[in-house]
Protein backbone atom coordinates (compact mmCIF):
# COMPACT_ATOMS: atom_id res chain seq x y z
CA UNK A 1 0.00 0.00 0.00
CA UNK A 2 1.30 3.57 -0.91
CA UNK A 3 2.14 5.52 2.33
CA UNK A 4 0.59 9.15 1.82
CA UNK A 5 2.60 12.21 2.03
CA UNK A 6 2.47 15.64 2.00
CA UNK A 7 6.07 16.87 1.18
CA UNK A 8 4.78 20.56 0.43
CA UNK A 9 1.86 22.58 0.88
CA UNK A 10 0.82 25.76 -1.05
CA UNK A 11 -1.89 28.19 0.83
CA UNK A 12 -3.57 30.98 -0.84
CA UNK A 13 -3.04 33.76 1.61
CA UNK A 14 -5.84 36.64 1.56
CA UNK A 15 -7.27 39.33 3.78
CA UNK A 16 -10.43 37.54 5.16
CA UNK A 17 -11.27 34.90 7.67
CA UNK A 18 -11.39 31.92 5.97
CA UNK A 19 -7.59 32.34 4.55
CA UNK A 20 -6.30 32.67 8.00
CA UNK A 21 -8.35 29.50 9.18
CA UNK A 22 -7.12 27.59 6.31
CA UNK A 23 -3.40 29.16 7.19
CA UNK A 24 -3.91 27.50 10.97
CA UNK A 25 -5.00 23.92 8.68
CA UNK A 26 -2.13 24.13 6.55
CA UNK A 27 0.39 24.76 9.94
CA UNK A 28 -1.59 21.76 11.67
CA UNK A 29 -1.30 19.24 9.26
CA UNK A 30 2.38 20.71 8.07
CA UNK A 31 3.43 20.16 11.51
CA UNK A 32 1.60 16.75 11.47
CA UNK A 33 3.43 15.61 8.46
CA UNK A 34 6.62 17.92 8.27
CA UNK A 35 5.86 19.36 5.40
CA UNK A 36 6.68 22.80 3.86
CA UNK A 37 4.36 25.29 3.54
CA UNK A 38 4.77 27.81 0.16
CA UNK A 39 2.03 31.04 1.53
CA UNK A 40 1.87 32.90 -1.38
CA UNK A 41 -0.44 36.13 -2.07
CA UNK A 42 -1.88 37.20 -5.29
CA UNK A 43 -2.19 40.97 -6.57
CA UNK A 44 -5.07 40.97 -8.79
CA UNK A 45 -4.65 43.74 -10.71
CA UNK A 46 -8.51 43.64 -12.32
CA UNK A 47 -9.46 43.70 -9.09
CA UNK A 48 -7.41 47.17 -7.94
CA UNK A 49 -9.14 48.52 -11.21
CA UNK A 50 -12.64 47.55 -10.22
CA UNK A 51 -11.27 48.81 -6.30
CA UNK A 52 -10.49 52.05 -8.36
CA UNK A 53 -13.48 52.36 -10.01
CA UNK A 54 -15.59 52.11 -6.99
CA UNK A 55 -13.71 54.21 -4.22
CA UNK A 56 -11.96 56.45 -6.69
CA UNK A 57 -8.16 56.25 -5.09
CA UNK A 58 -5.44 56.21 -7.26
CA UNK A 59 -4.66 52.92 -9.16
CA UNK A 60 -0.84 52.92 -7.68
CA UNK A 61 -1.85 54.12 -4.36
CA UNK A 62 -4.47 51.21 -3.78
CA UNK A 63 -1.88 48.58 -5.50
CA UNK A 64 0.61 49.61 -2.82
CA UNK A 65 -2.19 49.22 0.13
CA UNK A 66 -3.35 45.98 -1.29
CA UNK A 67 0.52 44.99 -1.63
CA UNK A 68 1.61 45.97 1.71
CA UNK A 69 -1.55 43.73 3.26
CA UNK A 70 -0.57 40.70 1.51
CA UNK A 71 2.75 41.24 2.93
CA UNK A 72 1.19 41.98 6.44
CA UNK A 73 -0.69 38.39 6.05
CA UNK A 74 1.93 36.21 4.84
CA UNK A 75 4.62 37.63 7.63
CA UNK A 76 2.10 37.12 10.38
CA UNK A 77 1.21 33.30 8.95
CA UNK A 78 5.32 33.06 8.57
CA UNK A 79 5.33 33.95 12.32
CA UNK A 80 2.52 31.34 13.16
CA UNK A 81 4.21 28.96 11.38
CA UNK A 82 7.87 29.67 12.75
CA UNK A 83 6.48 29.17 16.50
CA UNK A 84 5.00 25.90 15.31
CA UNK A 85 7.90 24.68 14.05
CA UNK A 86 6.73 24.57 10.65
CA UNK A 87 9.31 25.19 7.63
CA UNK A 88 7.49 28.16 5.50
CA UNK A 89 8.56 29.86 1.98
CA UNK A 90 6.13 33.18 1.46
CA UNK A 91 5.47 34.81 -1.88
CA UNK A 92 3.61 37.37 -3.30
CA UNK A 93 2.95 37.91 -7.61
CA UNK A 94 0.51 39.53 -9.63
CA UNK A 95 -1.72 37.58 -11.39
CA UNK A 96 -4.82 35.91 -12.07
CA UNK A 97 -5.56 33.77 -8.72
CA UNK A 98 -6.19 30.27 -10.34
CA UNK A 99 -3.17 30.97 -12.81
CA UNK A 100 -0.77 32.26 -10.33
CA UNK A 101 -1.26 29.23 -7.45
CA UNK A 102 -1.60 26.88 -10.36
CA UNK A 103 2.06 27.65 -11.75
CA UNK A 104 3.07 27.55 -8.30
CA UNK A 105 1.50 23.86 -7.76
CA UNK A 106 3.31 22.75 -10.27
CA UNK A 107 6.29 24.65 -9.86
CA UNK A 108 7.46 23.33 -6.53
CA UNK A 109 5.27 20.22 -7.22
CA UNK A 110 2.91 20.68 -4.25
CA UNK A 111 1.42 17.71 -2.88
CA UNK A 112 -1.51 19.63 -0.92
CA UNK A 113 -3.31 23.21 -1.75
CA UNK A 114 -5.34 24.51 1.22
CA UNK A 115 -7.89 27.51 0.41
CA UNK A 116 -10.28 29.40 2.33
CA UNK A 117 -13.86 29.43 1.53
CA UNK A 118 -16.21 32.49 2.79
CA UNK A 119 -19.08 30.94 5.53
CA UNK A 120 -21.77 34.12 3.78
CA UNK A 121 -21.13 36.22 0.80
CA UNK A 122 -22.49 35.03 -2.19
CA UNK A 123 -20.27 36.81 -4.30
CA UNK A 124 -16.98 35.36 -2.49
CA UNK A 125 -18.52 31.97 -2.96
CA UNK A 126 -18.98 32.00 -6.43
CA UNK A 127 -15.63 33.05 -6.70
CA UNK A 128 -13.95 30.46 -4.89
CA UNK A 129 -15.93 27.57 -6.67
CA UNK A 130 -14.51 28.91 -9.82
CA UNK A 131 -10.99 29.09 -8.19
CA UNK A 132 -11.75 25.37 -6.78
CA UNK A 133 -12.90 24.05 -10.11
CA UNK A 134 -10.25 25.84 -11.81
CA UNK A 135 -7.43 24.28 -9.35
CA UNK A 136 -8.94 20.36 -9.74
CA UNK A 137 -8.52 21.40 -13.91
CA UNK A 138 -4.99 23.23 -13.44
CA UNK A 139 -2.66 21.05 -10.92
CA UNK A 140 -2.35 17.33 -10.27
CA UNK A 141 -2.70 18.69 -6.01
CA UNK A 142 -4.74 17.55 -3.64
CA UNK A 143 -7.30 20.52 -2.55
CA UNK A 144 -8.48 21.28 0.88
CA UNK A 145 -11.44 23.53 1.29
CA UNK A 146 -11.70 25.20 4.96
CA UNK A 147 -14.68 26.70 5.51
CA UNK A 148 -15.02 29.85 7.68
CA UNK A 149 -17.11 27.73 9.88
CA UNK A 150 -14.97 25.40 10.51
CA UNK A 151 -15.93 22.64 8.76
CA UNK A 152 -13.76 21.38 6.18
CA UNK A 153 -14.76 20.05 2.39
CA UNK A 154 -11.93 17.40 1.20
CA UNK A 155 -11.20 17.34 -2.65
CA UNK A 156 -8.94 14.78 -3.58
CA UNK A 157 -7.79 13.62 -7.21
Amino acid sequence: MKEFKIDSILINVEARKDSMMAAEEAISIAKNYNSTIIALNVVNLESIKKMHTITGKCKSELEIEVEENGWHYLYYIAELAKGEGVSINIAQEEGIEEEVLAKYADKYDVNLIIIGYPKEKYDQKRLRDHLIENLLQRTHSSLLVVQANGKNNHNHK
